[in-house]
């Protein structure tokens, strides 16, 4: 083994162990195994789907804890590559904007306390995103589908915008910002969208259809 870092976050405990070869690593949560990744791979496929995995894989392993996941996602970052961390900041980006929907700004409004703003939105975006990739697309398929949402935390999830900065930061001392242009960020939103399933009338401003 070549280190061993340790982690206190709350009450809660986490190392992970990393092998010779720089790939292997298990994660470790109050001394009980919950993860192993190939750095390897995620080095050289961060893309839609392994954002998803990962997003899915935080809400398992921290469920409603959402600044537990922040934390989660931000060490999982910083085992990969600036450019990986580069995508994956491209990527939530993408789905940001395209779940930028009047419609889904309805039922954001519905579902959160004190109204909701344009941060608000985001934040609600984010949170959103945190549920996964099925819950995401079914929202904007449908809004009323997050009717049976479990709220929590207002529906708001505002630290996961700085988990990609930090960790690229932290490897490059670089500002993320800048290093996501624009040309990236509209070719990410292009690439998403092709998948989204809006809902006919989620856009703004309504056109509702003759009777």
């Amino acid at each position: 083994m070549t280190g061993r870092r340790n982690v206190i976050s709350g009450c809660r405990f986490f190392c992970w162990i990393e092998s010779m070869d720089g790939r292997r690593v298990w994660s470790y949560q109050n001394d009980r195994k919950v993860r192993w990744f190939d750095t390897e791979r995620e080095r050289m496929n961060m893309n839609k789907d392994i954002f998803w995995q990962i997003m899915e894989e935080a809400k398992e392993q921290c469920g409603r804890d959402l600044g537990w996941m922040a934390d989660w996602l931000e060490r999982q970052l910083r085992g990969m590559q600036p450019e990986q961390i580069l995508k994956f900041y491209a990527i939530l980006c993408g789905y940001q904007e395209a779940a930028n929907k009047y419609g889904l700004w309805i039922a954001a409004e519905l579902l959160k306390d004190n109204g909701c703003s344009d941060e608000r939105f985001l934040y609600f975006r984010n949170w959103l995103i945190a549920q996964g990739k099925e819950r995401y697309l079914a929202a904007l398929k449908d809004p009323d589908s997050l009717a049976d949402a479990g709220r929590y935390d207002n529906c708001e999830f505002v630290s996961l915008n700085y988990v990609g900065y930090k960790a690229y930061q932290e490897l490059t001392g670089r500002d993320i910002y800048p290093d996501c242009t624009s040309e990236m960020r509209k070719e990410m939103l292009e690439e998403v969208s092709q998948e989204i399933p809006c809902h006919p009338l989620i856009e703004y401003p309504l056109e509702i259809p003759d009777a």
